[in-house]
């Protein structure tokens, strides 16, 4: 395990590397890296021209995959993918899973913070995730447009937002223009809320396409604000782009949401919302549910999940099976992502409802309710009146299984180097770091 800790900080790059306080790892320019089971710590704030590149992990790479980390206490961005500096094509192909990232209510830069995005990058995947903290990031799971380089073709699968502002938004970032991010798809994710202003799916661009998607508004969701629980074409900026469009299938609003599903026909008259559920929310759809854009609707009577967030329980018969071609409706985070695939795998330990982690430091990250380890206990995952479904089981934890191109290993960091062997599949400038001394060494070269 690599341990970056206060201020302890490293930065490499493929041209050279200088020891600097404000982010935790950076790689740029870089291919084909594995960065697997790191814990980073404590970020310094850093407020300037480029105060919107502090981040924990900070990624100008492609091909690579960033497994089972964690990133704690920082300023602006936990991780950020960002390819070719504001290049017309910011390709990444990169493949990001099972990390887990909270602020902790760091002392925040004058730009906001976003626990995991792209600013810009294209045609990544986002898999199994988890982002926390309540009254936390401004955004999380938001694939950004910048400087008129988008971030299409990414996709996100089976990941969770706790208690931050904005997730699971296609957007446009701090100078965007008339271009928009298309082709993002969004699978089995969920936003649960804490005293925050919104927390919708939704956003803005081409083709984008939400499925089994659950969002939870629970007792402390803001009311003096306009909150919604998905909404689409909230800036006046998607009138610059042709034929926006958006669809949302199989979805669930649950629990005190002023407001359920917002889309502006005005700006995108080109939607579909089939199988849309909502339970307690104050005005369930806008355009009303008779618009035939929205098709197949269902109103919960009663709180069917129970204690449930994770998972669709049996007991939920108004939404198991009932969705589009016999689905659930609303998310299921049972199983692993690999590769954008849904496997078989247990994702979550199914003894203890354990989500998958690294070794435990103490007073770093063994706080509860801050943490990692004890993330099922607040979910419900196998606790609190929530047990797994029938028959949920197998071999746990899930193991090493590294994104497509890449070799098996069980190396815990990658990165560029031209002075060891070069692995089978991967360019000449390869090298493998075992530990954060090493790292730090490197990073005074």
């Amino acid at each position: 395990m690599l341990l970056l800790d206060d201020r302890r900080i490293a930065r490499r790059t493929a041209k050279g590397c200088s020891a600097i306080s404000w982010r935790g790892f950076s790689a740029e320019g870089d291919d084909h890296i594995i960065f697997r089971r790191n814990l980073i710590n404590n970020t310094a704030p850093y407020v300037g021209p480029d105060a919107r590149d502090q981040a924990g992990i900070y990624l100008e790479v492609t091909n690579s995959l960033i497994e089972e980390n964690e990133i704690y206490s920082f300023s602006r961005w936990g991780m950020i993918l960002r390819n070719g500096s504001y290049s017309s094509n910011p390709v990444g192909n990169n493949t990001i899973r099972r990390n887990y990232i909270n602020w902790r209510n760091y002392p925040n830069s004058s730009n906001g913070s976003t626990c995991l995005g792209t600013y810009p990058s294209q045609g990544n995947v986002f898999e199994n995730n988890i982002t926390e903290g309540a009254n936390g990031c401004d955004t999380s799971f938001t694939p950004l447009l910048v400087g008129g380089a988008n971030s299409s073709g990414n996709s996100f699968y089976g990941n969770i937002s706790i208690g931050h502002n904005i997730s699971f938004q296609t957007g446009v970032g701090s100078s965007g223009g008339p271009t928009t991010s298309d082709d993002v798809t969004f699978e089995n994710n969920i936003a649960i809320s804490s005293e925050a202003t919104h927390s919708p799916a939704g956003g803005y661009g081409r083709r984008i396409t939400h499925r089994n998607y659950s969002a939870f508004a629970d007792s402390a969701i803001r009311t003096d604000a306009f909150v919604e629980g998905f909404e689409v074409g909230y800036d006046s900026r998607m009138l610059r782009i042709a034929d926006p469009s958006a669809e949302c299938t199989n979805c669930l609003l649950y629990g005190a949401w002023p407001a359920g599903f917002y889309i502006d026909t005005n700006e995108v008259p080109n939607f579909k919302l089939d199988f849309p559920a909502v339970y307690n929310v104050g005005t369930p759809f806008s355009p009303d549910a008779s618009d035939p854009r929205i098709t197949n609707e269902i109103a919960l009577t009663s709180a069917e999940l129970g204690s449930c967030k994770a998972y669709i329980p049996d007991s939920a018969t108004s939404l198991k099976g009932k969705g589009k071609n016999g689905a659930d409706i609303g998310a299921n985070i049972l199983y692993v992502y690999e590769n954008g695939v849904l496997t078989n795998k247990p994702l979550w330990n199914p003894q203890t409802g354990e989500f998958p982690h690294g070794a435990i430091v103490p007073r770093l990250n063994d706080i509860p309710g801050q943490s990692l380890f004890n993330i099922h206990q607040r979910l419900n995952v196998n606790t609190n009146g929530c047990p797994f479904p029938q028959g949920y089981g197998g071999s746990w934890p899930p193991g090493e299984a590294v994104a497509e191109g890449g070799p098996a290993g069980t190396v815990a960091f990658h990165i560029l180097d031209s002075s060891q062997a070069v692995p089978t599949g991967f360019g000449a400038s390869y090298n493998v770091l075992s530990s954060a001394q090493e790292l730090l060494l490197k990073a005074n070269c």
